[in-house]
């Protein structure tokens, strides 16, 4: 009788592996001692997609059904959804939006995590358990960020959802889905470090304007071409197709005067630079956008309730040098990059 291969209720942990090989040769795979950021995950949605083709001469057997098919490709794709924090997000940050990282200050030290139109890679494992009590790892490879999502409401914990495309690891023939950790986790950090609430977050600074919102929802979006060369069976590493683009949605409770103000410079097309952050103690996670304009603007009427109304902001690089959106975050790490454990 078939054994059903049943999970534990939690997503598990997902390693990040920072530097090293892997991290700056598209086909390396992680080694020894390698630094691995270490994240509690909320939702890991990473899956291999095989594309097989019809072979037309060998199809028809009489049967009406296609006949032969073969397998030509092989690609990850997927999401993982992770809490925000105020500390050890620096990984995350660093290889989603791909600028070189900065640190200044003596602690709390500030960090700065601007947008580049680099397309980083990373490997990355997932270790989670089976209902039996087996510990169990997937491990990808070449992971390249498509987007990133970062949504918080007033009363709410921020998460990010990064989307990313690579391949799955094969080591001594086998491929690494589902196979025996030999990885351990560190402890889940989210206690100690934070996580960003939608409490803590400040007004919405608008050019001279101060705008109160209740939600958010941040995306990036870099567009990766990754086609499969001659040779190989996974896509090769990807190439940006495409501008990179930085939306922000925020809901508010609408009133007249702040309304009149969005209203007019959607009309405008007028362009300021945004601002918001949330603040717990010593910690705080910036979010700027440069010369940002309101490109939509909606305010549904309904039979009660407060009037909400829902805006959306774009992001402009109006410089070679300024690429429109950057993270900028103060904590007790030294470091803008940190890590918590070593591949094993």
């Amino acid at each position: 009788m078939a054994k059903i291969l049943a999970r534990n209720i939690n997503a598990g942990s997902v390693g990040l592996v920072t530097s090293g090989g892997s991290t700056t040769t598209y086909s390396t795979l992680p080694t020894t001692s390698d630094p691995v950021l270490w994240l509690r995950a909320a939702e890991v949605g990473l899956q291999e997609a095989v594309t097989n083709v019809l072979i037309d001469d060998l199809s028809g057997s009489g049967s009406g059904v296609e006949g032969a098919r073969l397998p030509v490709s092989h690609e990850v794709s997927g999401s993982i959804r992770v809490p925000m924090t105020h500390e050890g997000m620096g990984g995350v940050l660093a290889w989603v939006l791909g600028g070189s990282a900065s640190s200044y200050g003596s602690g709390p030290y500030t960090h700065t995590y601007p947008t580049d139109v680099a397309t980083p890679f990373r490997s990355l494992v997932h270790v989670y358990t089976a209902a039996d009590g087996t510990s169990l790892q997937s491990e990808y490879a070449g992971l390249q960020v498509e987007s990133l999502s970062l949504a918080v409401e007033a009363g709410g914990v921020a998460y990010a959802t990064i989307t990313a495309r690579g391949w799955v690891a094969s080591r001594s023939s086998t491929y690494q889905l589902g196979v025996a950790a030999t990885q351990t986790p560190a402890a889940d950090p989210v206690g100690t470090t934070r996580p960003v609430l939608g409490k803590t977050g400040s007004v919405l600074s608008f050019g001279a304007n101060s705008v109160a919102c209740r939600a958010l929802t941040l995306t990036f979006t870099r567009p990766v071409d990754r086609a499969v060369d001659f040779g190989a069976e996974y896509p090769a590493e990807g190439v940006l197709s495409g501008p990179i683009s930085v939306t922000l949605e925020v809901t508010r409770a609408a009133d007249e005067e702040d309304t009149a103000i969005l209203r007019a410079a959607a009309m405008a097309g007028t362009a300021a630079d945004l601002s918001i952050s949330f603040t717990s103690g010593t910690r705080i996670v910036y979010i700027e956008l440069s010369d940002a304009v309101v490109t939509s603007y909606a305010a549904p009427f309904t039979s009660g309730g407060a009037l909400v109304e829902t805006v959306t902001f774009t992001a402009q690089a109006l410089t070679t040098s300024d690429y429109g959106f950057r993270f900028r975050v103060t904590n007790a790490a030294s470091a803008a990059v940190t890590t918590n454990g070593t591949w094993a």
